[in-house]
């Protein structure tokens, strides 16, 4: 007659099945017992379905850890180095854009606002509360057209 278990929810496992993941230490019945203060031996964890599930998904997990592991290594340095110079070029073509976007937008809105067309604008951006919201945190709108809460 088997005796009962203890740790139904088989958190000691689980606490040790974690630990060796991140210590990278290769997760096997053998070890795993080991370390459990309650499991003698490799076929108390083998036997017990649960316990056999949760050991074959950590050894899945560990396998898959290390095969990324090993596809970053082989990552070089200078190709990492080549990607980042890329990033930031298009991250500094971005802001640039942005920002000749904003100067533009500024300048139009400077002479519809000359031509007497403020009270449409003013218009416009009150029916278009969150477009306005966003313009003036990119300071893309004219003082003159916000509210004086914002």
């Amino acid at each position: 007659m088997p005796r009962p278990a203890t740790d139904l929810k088989h958190e000691e496992l689980l606490r040790i099945l974690e630990e060796m993941l991140e210590a990278n230490v290769n997760i096997t019945a053998r070890a795993v017992a080991v370390r459990h203060p309650s499991l003698a031996s490799a076929s108390a964890i083998t036997r017990q379905p649960d316990r056999r599930s949760l050991l074959a998904t950590y050894v899945a997990k560990q396998r898959a850890l290390r095969e990324w592991a090993q596809r970053t290594q082989k990552t070089s340095k200078q190709n990492l180095a080549a990607q980042l110079a890329k990033k930031e070029g298009q991250i500094a073509d971005l802001r640039e854009q942005i920002r000749t976007l904003v100067e533009s937008h500024l300048h139009l809105m400077s002479l519809v606002a000359e031509s007497g067309g403020i009270r449409r604008l003013r218009t416009f951006y009150e029916q278009q509360r969150s477009l306005r919201a966003r313009l003036a945190l990119s300071r893309a709108i004219p003082p003159e057209l916000l509210d004086e809460d914002e």
